[in-house]
């Protein structure tokens, strides 16, 4: 029972993530078309950065452990939310780089429910440790933004500055959470099981 309610999550799961990115089209041929290079694009580029990874990364954290209860099929909906407001806030920056910090602090709740899933008696103190990259990044973008908002506010002549401080941190830290990922703490706190449920 468990291995086909699995299935259906991953199942639904993958046309979510092709509905978030097929939805996306008509956006894109109102908003972008005809190209020319402005800085909204790199905005949407981004998004389109933290979909595509996310949904390789689901997959390869799906294939290990799959899902046990419906905590983690919570977070994701959440998460598909922002991602779907991420791709329609892109011509929108002061919006769209507000919803960073959100999805890192979602996708460490759901790493959580990974750990969770697995160790049903561990505290936050060890799930804390695996998940340290994540915590930095949801402190680091939640200032950043903080930061630029302050400046666009009191300061407009450097907003576009500000702006592009901003957007090369999130690439920096979107890219270097999928790589960081592979060679995290929570590998090392799901090697070995004693409390698994499985």
């Amino acid at each position: 029972m468990a291995e086909r309610l699995n299935r259906i999550y991953v199942g639904f799961a993958d046309i979510i993530y092709a509905l978030i990115i097929g939805s996306s089209f008509d956006f894109l041929k109102q908003n972008f078309i005809p190209f020319a290079l402005k800085f909204d694009i790199f905005s949407i580029f981004l998004a389109y950065a933290a979909i595509v990874q996310s949904w390789i990364g689901y997959h390869r954290v799906i294939d290990t452990h799959s899902y046990k209860t419906s905590f983690r099929f919570v977070i994701d909906l959440v998460v598909w939310f922002l991602f779907f407001i991420l791709i329609f806030t892109a011509n929108n920056f002061d919006y769209h780089i507000k919803i960073y910090p959100l999805v890192f602090f979602f996708l460490m709740l759901w790493r959580y429910g990974v750990i969770r899933d697995d160790f049903v008696r561990e505290g936050w103190k060890k799930t804390l440790r695996a998940l340290r990259t994540v915590v930095i990044y949801v402190i680091t973008s939640s200032i950043a933004v903080i930061i630029q908002t302050l400046i666009t506010f009191f300061l407009p002549a450097y907003a576009l500055i500000s702006q592009i401080v901003v957007l090369a941190i999130m690439y920096a830290e979107i890219f270097t959470y999928y790589q960081l990922r592979k060679r995290d703490r929570i590998g090392i706190v799901l090697k070995d099981k004693p409390n698994n449920i499985q």
